[in-house]
């Protein structure tokens, strides 16, 4: 799932498409990733068959020293990328998360004046003290970038706590999304704003965040992460329960919105895949083989749902080359740009 230090132009809404928006996250603002090394990896993409790519967008890099104090490097590498984007014919979803230290409600151990390598020490997990704070840096990314981006995504996985920081993760994530949605909106009209982020498909929290968050008219769609722990995703059914489930805990989300006043219920898939790490070392893990399998259910599983916009792949590329960490090996590519069954299953599969 997405871990986060540190986008193509939107001619026709999402909406207007038949079938969900079909694509692959990449990391191309991360430490370490070149310029050239982002574009080869958005030409894999596009060449597989991709409608669209997720990227993340780091809060904490983007005003890094203070308040209004863009990063002209990090703001640049992003205009890069999505000049690449655009000319390759792919839309981007951008995810904003990640708190700078100047803005967090990390606690002063964390903080220590914001000296040394704050971001080593967990203080981009906390929310901001302020959420206004967050939706200034929202409404600058729509400004600047809003007309090449298909969505914003409001935080990632805000129901994980090694990406929101709080003893109250509904009420505190909630006030993030009330805060930005109807700026972001008044500053860019077309640009879809996606609320939930959610790791797997996690009803209750949804349910908090309508019934204690008071989210409902604050955003376009739900996202969610519909992971099933190695579990084949044409299977409905999951041993450890709805949540678990692509295809249960799908109809579940979109149940509960409809419960709650949202007519649509439109929900958009923003990760989802599986490890071929080892499993011996983790039962969630899976072959190559498997792997590739398990690619092509989700895509073939999310046409079924017709208020699905969109099944974005996690991951295009592995993180590292190790075989114990699940983190390292969801990519659909080895770490060498090498494809694994996965790419090619991908590419058969996207229409």
């Amino acid at each position: 799932m997405v871990a986060a230090l540190a986008l193509v132009a939107c001619a026709a809404p999402a909406a207007a498409q038949s079938g969900p928006l079909e694509g692959v996250q990449l990391h191309p603002l991360w430490n370490g990733v070149s310029p050239r090394e982002a574009d080869r990896e958005l030409r894999i993409a596009r060449s597989a068959g991709s409608d669209l790519v997720r990227v993340d967008v780091a809060w904490s890099s983007l005003e890094l020293e203070g308040k209004r104090r863009w990063s002209p490097g990090y703001s640049r590498r992003l205009d890069l990328f999505l000049a690449n984007a655009r000319s390759r014919g792919l839309r981007v979803i951008a995810v904003l998360n990640e708190t700078p230290c100047w803005a967090s409600r990390a606690p002063r151990t964390l903080r220590r004046g914001c000296t040394g390598e704050w971001w080593n020490r967990g203080v981009t997990r906390y929310p901001p003290r302020r959420a206004r704070d967050f939706a200034d840096a929202a409404v600058h990314v729509a400004r600047r970038w809003g007309d090449d981006l298909t969505a914003l995504e409001i935080w990632n996985e805000p129901n994980a706590p090694n990406f929101l920081n709080s003893p109250d993760q509904p009420l505190d994530y909630a006030r993030l999304v009330r805060s930005s949605y109807r700026r972001v909106k008044r500053a860019a009209p077309r640009l879809t704003v996606l609320a939930g982020g959610m790791a797997l498909s996690d009803g209750r929290f949804l349910i908090d965040l309508y019934e204690r968050g008071r989210i409902r008219g604050h955003y376009d769609a739900i996202s969610y992460h519909p992971y099933t722990e190695g579990a084949d995703p044409a299977v409905a059914e999951h041993e450890r329960g709805v949540e678990w489930s692509f295809i249960d805990g799908t109809a579940w989300m979109h149940d509960i919105m409809l419960e709650h006043g949202d007519p649509r219920g439109e929900l958009w898939a923003t990760e989802a895949g599986v490890s071929t790490c080892n499993p011996t070392f983790d039962s969630g893990c899976v072959s190559e083989q498997t792997q590739a399998q398990h690619v092509a259910s989700y895509l073939r599983v999310a046409r079924r749902f017709p208020y699905l916009r969109s099944m974005v792949i996690y991951n295009l590329r592995d993180k590292g080359t190790g075989t114990r960490d699940r983190e390292d090996r969801f990519g659909l590519v080895r770490r060498d740009l090498s494809p694994k069954p996965a790419l090619r299953a991908f590419r058969e599969e996207a229409r």
